[in-house]
């Protein structure tokens, strides 16, 4: 597992192959175990896979973007969502899109844990992942609200993080920081 963790990295381009089935229903056990405040697993994981449908997802979080519609968004991201080559997903054949149920206190902090398993158990596998937050950023507008309502999406529930998934195109270049996230001893 420790290999799992220091291995793991963002991946921003991947290759156009899906992955197979079975290697994502193993991420998807992998995102279920994970642990939960007051162990309600109350989130919901969208799979996309369908281009057609991710491509309309990422036109939608683009017009939620440049409406003004996302939290947060920093004036360079915009300028880049601006471009026809901008993706979302970095062209990731599988995105996971999770949601749970709004006014969750510990919603966030649970999709973390949910999507930080997915991405232990996808470095395991040798497929790539990178955590994005447009979907949290866009969870208010009502486009992306309205667009999900074709899979199941209800009002009841929030939009509160997303990975992509696929195989890394080229080599992987993992941050070597270990400095930050202090660690204060009282002993």
């Amino acid at each position: 597992m420790l290999d799992a963790i220091k291995n793991r990295c963002s991946v921003r381009k991947y290759k156009p192959e899906q992955i197979k089935d079975e290697e994502l229903n193993t991420i998807l056990e992998a995102a279920r175990m994970a642990p939960s405040g007051k162990n309600d697993r109350k989130a919901k994981i969208y799979v996309f896979q369908n281009p057609e449908k991710m491509e309309e997802l990422g036109n939608v979080f683009r017009d939620a973007a440049l409406a003004g519609h996302a939290e947060g968004i920093p004036a360079a991201m915009a300028s880049i969502m601006k471009r026809k080559t901008y993706h979302f997903c970095f062209h990731a054949p599988t995105f996971l899109l999770v949601t749970y149920e709004k006014d969750n206190y510990n919603a966030l902090a649970n999709t973390a844990c949910l999507l930080e398993n997915a991405m232990l158990a996808a470095t395991e596998l040798s497929i790539g992942s990178c955590y994005l937050n447009m979907g949290r950023r866009c969870a208010k507008d009502e486009g992306l609200q309205n667009f999900l309502k074709q899979f199941g999406y209800t009002d009841a529930e929030e939009v509160t993080g997303g990975l992509a998934l696929g195989y890394p195109e080229g080599e992987l270049v993992r941050n070597k920081k270990t400095e930050g996230n202090d660690i204060v001893w009282i002993r």
